[in-house]
């Protein structure tokens, strides 16, 4: 505030020599600064106080000539109306923000309403869909093909219910109940359910460099997460280029050491695909709720936000690696466990 004080002062002393009209343009912007920086309007007093009392001490007497105090009160004038100007501006731009938000809100309430309904409506779909499912593996003999249909069909049917309500939980910001899994056939199983789900041609490899990590979370939220990644990849790609999920130890953590300061081991799940990529603006904006690039009814924009709300209740973090012509990589970090289940 001392800053914006001396110059208002020097600026004063211009005007008031010079009738120095670039002096009132700048005193204008010290009148948006003030307000920038939440000062009070009462402070534009004290401002004025001090500059006339400094342009008081350079006259006769210390005195003010007609001149002189009609000068200074324009200087006042303009500081005045730039910081009532610029109030109202900010007033505005954060009563459209709040407006922003309750209309994200309600939205968001929306949704959950939605998809609690449409929830209701798909388990009384599977229901009936996993218990004819599970009466086949009963009627037919266990190494026939017909088994590996009826388990087939058995499962997605377990794993539609899982992410039904795994987005119910993420819409109700429920608390998770995770547990320790073994990434790598946890991975696999969500890959083959992801694999379902692609047009053909499509290609989508699996790469498990670590089989040992062991991560606090839960598989039904995994294939969530797989699922999200693998279709936005396959759309990037549009069935001429491969997908590609890796799991590896990454050289360098992006998620930060325990309390006690020892580096954690962490574990890395890389979604990449060989598409057009993405521009930095997108980048920035990608695990936006809400926020998506594609023509509408081809997308929610809330893909890339339930994988992240799922991987930072995890403990772990994620990132995009993009740029235009060089594809896409999803890269998740999560941290280790013992057998234990803490975190090492």
């Amino acid at each position: 505030m001392k800053d914006l004080q001396q110059r208002y002062v020097g600026l004063m002393r211009r005007h008031v020599r010079s009738a120095d009209e670039a002096a009132l343009a700048a005193i204008a912007g010290i009148g948006c600064e003030m307000v920038a920086a939440d000062l009070p309007i009462e402070e534009i007093a004290g401002f004025q106080e001090e500059a006339v009392l400094a342009v008081a001490d350079t006259g006769e007497g210390g005195q003010l000539d007609e001149t002189a105090v009609r000068r200074s009160s324009a200087c006042l004038a303009e500081l005045m109306i730039a910081y009532a100007v610029a109030y109202r501006e900010k007033s505005a731009l954060v009563e459209r923000a709040r407006a922003a938000r309750e209309q994200h809100d309600r939205r968001l309430t929306a949704l959950g309403q939605l998809v609690a309904g449409v929830a209701h409506e798909l388990n009384n779909v599977l229901q009936p869909i996993r218990g004819m499912a599970e009466l086949g593996l009963l009627d037919v003999p266990a190494s026939g093909p017909l088994h590996t249909y009826f388990a087939t069909v058995f499962d997605c049917a377990g794993q539609a219910a899982a992410i039904v309500r795994g987005i119910l939980s993420y819409l109700r910001q429920e608390a998770p109940r995770p547990r320790p899994i073994a990434l790598a056939p946890a991975l696999e199983r969500s890959v083959d359910f992801a694999r379902m789900g692609l047009v053909p041609g499509s290609s989508l490899r699996l790469d498990i460099a670590d089989r040992g990590a062991v991560v606090i979370g839960d598989e039904s939220e995994l294939t969530q997460i797989v699922v999200n990644l693998v279709q936005n990849a396959a759309k990037a790609v549009q069935g001429t280029g491969e997908v590609v999920v890796r799991l590896e130890r990454p050289r360098q953590p992006r998620i930060p050491s325990g309390a006690d300061d020892w580096p954690r081991e962490v574990v890395t799940l890389v979604v990449g695909d060989t598409g057009p990529g993405m521009p930095a603006e997108v980048v920035a904006r990608a695990f936006d709720p809400f926020f998506t690039t594609r023509a509408p009814g081809e997308g929610t924009g809330l893909g890339l936000a339930i994988v992240r709300g799922i991987v930072r209740a995890w403990g772990g973090e994620v990132a995009i690696d993009s740029a235009p012509n060089r594809g896409t990589r999803v890269v998740i970090e999560l941290p280790m466990v013992r057998e234990t289940g803490s975190p090492r």
